[in-house]
């Protein structure tokens, strides 16, 4: 079939019906039916089309941040020379501004004394600004997206240098302390990896000695200064588990395991299994995303 021609069945229905059918279709079988005739391809290549597939996506439920695909080309355009002696990076997407943003955090001392500097790089504007920033050092270099806000695990810089999350708006360009919920006391020592469980940030809490890991599940309730934790899962002790990578849009666990491979804990089963997939040890992330016609270009 030719670009010039238009089936029949096509050409009989409405356009918005066409558009609400296509919308709901996975991105190949678009880039497939973009060959179907010009109609169809300026519909799919609309910039009115391509957020209502985008919508769909996430309400299907597939997994990760729905614009992950552009964090390679914002990273390589967002060179900035200046590297002090601890820099972290953020990446997300903000649906009302529509835009894309990278967060930058530096610690380093100066005379002594410990400095905080953080700067914001919009897609849309292809520069730097600086932001005002929270005297909290962040101490994992992996940080989690959810709707236009970027998580991180850090500690509060001051008289009682406690543990708690560091949160950055997208849209607002501020950043805010979330505390965590009462871990106990763990007598073979405690690690945290935020994640996205359902569409809400989760903290996993796990023990770092031992060959036996538990891992405790945690997930955050309420608007921005209200928010309230819960304990939704414990699971363990498992042996030949390192540590847990993120959740899974059903509710599976990633995890990497003592010999470096890549595994899921199955919560309902209580079980583990192996996936073909594998690396060193502490090598290994998880991260999901969802397919979509956004271009990589302005």
């Amino acid at each position: 079939m030719d670009g010039e021609s238009t089936p029949d069945s096509a050409s009989e229905l409405p356009l918005e019906l066409t558009a609400e059918v296509l919308s709901r279709l996975p991105v190949k079988t678009l880039f497939r039916f973009k060959s179907v005739c010009k109609s169809w391809r300026r519909l799919i290549e609309s910039p009115s089309f391509i957020p209502r597939h985008l919508n769909h996506s996430v309400i299907r439920g597939d997994a990760g941040d729905p614009n992950g695909a552009r964090s390679l080309l914002v990273k390589r355009r967002c060179r900035d020379t200046d590297v002090p002696s601890a820099v972290t990076h953020g990446f997300g997407y903000h649906r009302a501004v529509d835009d894309y943003k990278v967060v930058r955090i530096a610690f380093q001392y100066s005379r002594g004394r410990p400095c905080f500097r953080a700067k914001v790089f919009a897609l849309s504007e292809g520069s730097w600004r600086e932001v005002p920033a929270l005297p909290c050092k962040v101490y994992s270099l992996d940080c989690v997206a959810l709707n236009g806000i970027v998580y991180w695990v850090a500690y509060n810089c001051g008289s009682d240098d406690m543990e708690l999350i560091l949160s950055f708006d997208m849209r607002e360009e501020v950043f805010r302390r979330v505390y965590l919920p009462d871990l106990g006391f763990k007598p073979d020592g405690s690690c945290m990896k935020l994640a996205v469980c359902e569409q809400s940030l989760c903290l996993m809490t796990y023990n770092f000695r031992g060959r036996a890991k538990c891992l405790d599940l945690w997930v955050i309730d309420g608007g921005v200064g209200e928010e309230s934790w819960t304990k939704r899962l414990s699971i363990g002790p498992i042996i030949g588990v390192r540590m847990p990578l993120g959740c899974g849009a059903n509710g599976e666990i990633f995890v990497e395991k003592s010999n470096g491979g890549l595994a899921i804990y199955e919560a309902s089963s209580e079980t583990v299994r192996d996936l073909p997939v594998r690396g060193s040890a502490h090598s290994l992330d998880a991260h999901f995303y969802i397919e979509s016609l956004v271009s990589i270009t302005r």
